[in-house]
This record gives structure tokens, sequence and C-alpha cells, in this order.
């Protein structure tokens, strides 16, 4: 049974079995031009830094036809990190979009993604 879920506002179809939840590690500013500003200002920093890796994978995801994969993407914190819902297959995409360092999956996915690696 599919149902809808949306990413951005779009209205997405996807079997939510196929799903599987994922961390996106992104790049950070460097440290040492974080270190000049103050605690709260570094935070506005990260968080703007991830909220415009966040923008640029939603515009990646798009172009690489990979929105229909993609269930859900976290609001940027002041972490690099993005949570992501989606598609096995997606995941091993976004391992090469632009901006990205690691996916780590959250869940017992693992096996499956291994399976699904496996069988192509």
């Amino acid at each position: 049974m599919n149902r809808t879920l949306t990413l951005d506002g779009r209205a997405t179809t996807i079997d939510p079995a196929q799903l599987i939840n994922v961390v996106l590690e992104v790049e950070r500013p460097p440290a040492d031009e974080l270190a000049t500003y103050p605690r709260d200002e570094r935070y506005r920093q990260l968080r703007a830094a991830t909220e415009a890796h966040r923008s640029e994978l939603a515009s990646w995801l798009e172009q690489q036809r990979l929105t229909d994969e993609v269930a859900t993407m976290s609001q940027a914190t002041g972490f690099n990190l993005l949570f992501v819902k989606c598609t096995t297959r997606a995941a091993q995409e976004l391992a090469h979009a632009p901006g990205v360092v690691d996916v780590m999956i959250t869940d017992d996915a693992a096996d499956r993604l291994q399976h699904h690696h496996g069988s192509s």
C-alpha cells in the first residue's frame, strides 16, 4: 500500500516499506573561520551553512530525478547533519551529492542496502 509523503510541500507516492532512515553529514565551515565568532554566532553560522546545503541538495535531487525517492529531509540544525527518509537507491546516490561528506544508515536498513547493492 502506498501513501503520500512530502518533501518541501511536494506530494510524493512511495511505498513506506521501501524507505530507510539515513543521516547525511554535510560540509561545514572551517573551524578557524568559526573561531572568530562568539558561541551563539557560531551556531547561527553552522545552521546557515547546513540550510544552504539542504537547499542545494533539494535542487540536486530534482536534477537527478530522485525527488520521488525521498520522502522527507529534516530542517537544518546547528550541526552539519540532515536526517533523510528515502529509498536505498536514493541513499546510495546521495553519497555522491555535492557537499555530502557521509551517508549513515540509522536503522536496520543496512541489511536491505547491502542486499540491494549485492543484487545489482
